[in-house]
Protein backbone atom coordinates (compact mmCIF):
# COMPACT_ATOMS: atom_id res chain seq x y z
CA UNK A 1 0.00 0.00 0.00
CA UNK A 2 1.50 3.28 -0.75
CA UNK A 3 3.09 5.49 1.97
CA UNK A 4 0.44 7.97 2.17
CA UNK A 5 -2.71 5.82 2.66
CA UNK A 6 -3.43 4.82 5.84
CA UNK A 7 -4.92 1.38 6.92
CA UNK A 8 -6.37 -0.54 9.64
CA UNK A 9 -9.38 -3.62 10.54
CA UNK A 10 -12.12 -3.76 12.86
CA UNK A 11 -12.09 -6.41 15.33
CA UNK A 12 -13.70 -8.98 12.91
CA UNK A 13 -11.05 -8.42 10.23
CA UNK A 14 -13.48 -7.78 7.55
CA UNK A 15 -14.01 -4.08 7.67
CA UNK A 16 -11.39 -2.14 5.95
CA UNK A 17 -10.60 1.57 7.13
CA UNK A 18 -9.08 3.51 4.49
CA UNK A 19 -7.59 7.14 4.83
CA UNK A 20 -5.94 8.30 1.13
CA UNK A 21 -3.75 11.79 1.51
CA UNK A 22 -3.25 12.16 -2.27
CA UNK A 23 -7.13 11.55 -2.81
CA UNK A 24 -6.66 10.52 -6.55
CA UNK A 25 -6.65 6.56 -7.03
CA UNK A 26 -7.92 3.86 -4.43
CA UNK A 27 -5.60 1.60 -3.99
CA UNK A 28 -8.29 -1.43 -4.16
CA UNK A 29 -9.83 -3.73 -6.54
CA UNK A 30 -12.96 -2.72 -9.09
CA UNK A 31 -15.75 -4.57 -7.78
CA UNK A 32 -14.75 -5.36 -4.56
CA UNK A 33 -16.49 -2.85 -1.70
CA UNK A 34 -19.69 -3.35 -0.38
CA UNK A 35 -20.09 0.53 1.15
CA UNK A 36 -18.48 2.87 1.23
CA UNK A 37 -18.37 6.45 3.67
CA UNK A 38 -17.16 9.96 3.05
CA UNK A 39 -17.65 12.17 5.97
CA UNK A 40 -16.73 15.65 5.96
CA UNK A 41 -13.94 15.46 3.40
CA UNK A 42 -15.72 15.87 -0.18
CA UNK A 43 -15.45 19.57 0.26
CA UNK A 44 -11.94 18.73 1.07
CA UNK A 45 -10.53 17.56 -1.92
CA UNK A 46 -9.14 19.17 -4.94
CA UNK A 47 -11.00 16.98 -7.58
CA UNK A 48 -14.46 15.66 -5.79
CA UNK A 49 -15.45 14.16 -9.08
CA UNK A 50 -12.47 11.82 -9.19
CA UNK A 51 -13.12 10.47 -5.85
CA UNK A 52 -16.70 9.96 -6.88
CA UNK A 53 -15.75 8.05 -10.10
CA UNK A 54 -13.05 5.96 -7.74
CA UNK A 55 -15.97 4.94 -5.47
CA UNK A 56 -17.69 3.90 -8.24
CA UNK A 57 -15.03 1.41 -9.59
CA UNK A 58 -14.33 0.01 -6.34
CA UNK A 59 -17.94 -0.32 -5.39
CA UNK A 60 -19.32 -3.69 -6.32
CA UNK A 61 -22.90 -3.46 -8.01
CA UNK A 62 -25.76 -2.66 -5.78
CA UNK A 63 -23.53 -0.97 -3.57
CA UNK A 64 -23.63 1.75 -1.72
CA UNK A 65 -22.25 5.34 -1.32
CA UNK A 66 -22.97 7.23 1.92
CA UNK A 67 -21.95 11.40 1.52
CA UNK A 68 -21.97 13.59 4.13
CA UNK A 69 -20.56 17.26 3.05
CA UNK A 70 -20.73 20.56 4.18
CA UNK A 71 -21.60 22.94 1.39
CA UNK A 72 -19.15 25.96 0.69
CA UNK A 73 -21.86 28.20 -0.20
CA UNK A 74 -23.49 28.05 3.40
CA UNK A 75 -22.99 30.89 5.94
CA UNK A 76 -20.60 28.50 8.10
CA UNK A 77 -18.80 26.87 4.74
CA UNK A 78 -15.20 28.25 5.38
CA UNK A 79 -14.86 26.06 8.76
CA UNK A 80 -13.31 29.05 10.51
CA UNK A 81 -16.65 30.21 12.77
CA UNK A 82 -14.40 29.32 15.76
CA UNK A 83 -12.81 32.65 14.96
CA UNK A 84 -14.89 34.67 12.87
CA UNK A 85 -18.71 35.54 13.87
CA UNK A 86 -19.76 36.53 10.40
CA UNK A 87 -21.47 34.81 8.50
CA UNK A 88 -20.36 34.01 5.00
CA UNK A 89 -17.35 36.13 5.63
CA UNK A 90 -15.75 33.65 3.13
CA UNK A 91 -18.22 34.79 0.37
CA UNK A 92 -17.43 38.32 1.30
CA UNK A 93 -13.76 38.83 1.95
CA UNK A 94 -10.86 37.54 0.23
CA UNK A 95 -8.88 34.19 1.47
CA UNK A 96 -5.81 36.01 2.33
CA UNK A 97 -7.62 38.50 4.38
CA UNK A 98 -9.53 35.51 6.74
CA UNK A 99 -6.47 33.64 7.23
CA UNK A 100 -4.64 36.86 9.02
CA UNK A 101 -7.55 37.96 10.61
CA UNK A 102 -7.83 34.18 12.35
CA UNK A 103 -3.96 34.41 12.58
CA UNK A 104 -4.33 37.60 15.16
CA UNK A 105 -6.85 35.79 17.00
CA UNK A 106 -6.54 34.53 20.70
CA UNK A 107 -6.18 30.96 21.39
CA UNK A 108 -9.97 29.57 21.82
CA UNK A 109 -12.01 29.52 25.16
CA UNK A 110 -10.25 25.68 25.99
CA UNK A 111 -7.02 26.59 25.84
CA UNK A 112 -6.04 25.20 22.50
CA UNK A 113 -4.51 26.70 19.66
CA UNK A 114 -5.90 25.12 16.64
CA UNK A 115 -5.48 28.29 14.80
CA UNK A 116 -3.37 26.89 11.80
CA UNK A 117 -5.48 23.85 11.51
CA UNK A 118 -8.50 26.04 11.19
CA UNK A 119 -6.20 27.59 8.35
CA UNK A 120 -4.71 24.42 6.87
CA UNK A 121 -8.57 22.99 6.40
CA UNK A 122 -10.28 26.40 4.92
CA UNK A 123 -7.11 26.19 2.61
CA UNK A 124 -7.89 22.60 1.37
CA UNK A 125 -11.86 23.78 0.61
CA UNK A 126 -12.76 23.12 -2.74
CA UNK A 127 -15.70 25.71 -2.84
CA UNK A 128 -18.01 22.49 -3.71
CA UNK A 129 -22.00 23.02 -3.78
CA UNK A 130 -25.10 21.19 -3.89
CA UNK A 131 -25.70 21.83 -7.48
CA UNK A 132 -22.18 20.41 -8.54
CA UNK A 133 -22.26 17.49 -5.81
CA UNK A 134 -25.54 16.79 -7.73
CA UNK A 135 -24.41 17.09 -11.42
CA UNK A 136 -21.19 14.67 -10.84
CA UNK A 137 -23.35 12.06 -9.26
CA UNK A 138 -25.88 12.66 -12.59
CA UNK A 139 -22.77 11.70 -14.22
CA UNK A 140 -21.62 8.79 -12.60
CA UNK A 141 -25.11 7.49 -12.80
CA UNK A 142 -25.30 7.43 -9.12
CA UNK A 143 -29.30 6.06 -8.37
CA UNK A 144 -30.15 8.21 -5.48
CA UNK A 145 -31.34 5.78 -1.66
CA UNK A 146 -31.93 8.79 0.48
CA UNK A 147 -30.89 12.66 0.56
CA UNK A 148 -31.12 14.74 3.27
CA UNK A 149 -30.40 18.82 2.53
CA UNK A 150 -29.86 21.08 5.35
CA UNK A 151 -31.62 24.27 5.11
CA UNK A 152 -30.86 27.26 7.20
CA UNK A 153 -34.26 28.51 9.11
CA UNK A 154 -35.64 31.35 7.20
CA UNK A 155 -36.69 33.90 8.67
CA UNK A 156 -38.27 37.46 7.38
CA UNK A 157 -34.59 38.97 5.89
CA UNK A 158 -33.46 35.71 4.45
CA UNK A 159 -37.32 35.42 3.04
CA UNK A 160 -36.97 38.67 1.21
CA UNK A 161 -33.30 38.05 -0.07
CA UNK A 162 -34.88 34.54 -1.60
CA UNK A 163 -37.71 36.40 -3.56
CA UNK A 164 -35.27 38.88 -4.51
CA UNK A 165 -32.48 36.95 -5.35
CA UNK A 166 -33.45 33.01 -5.83
CA UNK A 167 -30.32 31.99 -6.14
CA UNK A 168 -29.95 32.52 -2.38
CA UNK A 169 -32.68 29.65 -1.68
CA UNK A 170 -30.35 27.12 -3.12
CA UNK A 171 -27.70 28.06 -2.26
CA UNK A 172 -26.74 30.23 0.61
CA UNK A 173 -29.01 28.97 2.80
CA UNK A 174 -28.27 25.19 2.30
CA UNK A 175 -25.79 23.90 5.64
CA UNK A 176 -24.96 20.33 4.32
CA UNK A 177 -25.94 17.05 2.90
CA UNK A 178 -26.02 13.76 4.16
CA UNK A 179 -27.05 11.20 1.05
CA UNK A 180 -27.06 7.31 0.33
CA UNK A 181 -26.45 6.27 -3.75
CA UNK A 182 -26.69 2.89 -4.64
CA UNK A 183 -24.13 1.67 -7.63
CA UNK A 184 -26.16 0.49 -10.42
CA UNK A 185 -23.48 0.44 -13.32
CA UNK A 186 -24.69 -3.23 -14.57
CA UNK A 187 -28.29 -3.11 -14.17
Amino acid sequence: MPKNWQKGYNVDNKTTYICNTDHKIIPLNSDSVDIILLQDMLEHVPDPFTILNECRRVLKSSGFLCVEFYHYYQRRGSHLTNYIKIPWHHIFFPADVLIEYVKQQPVNSFGIDDRSWAIHVFSTLNKLSYHEFVSHLKKLDFKTIYMDVKREEINAWKWLLCCIFPIFKNTFFLRGTISVFENHKYN
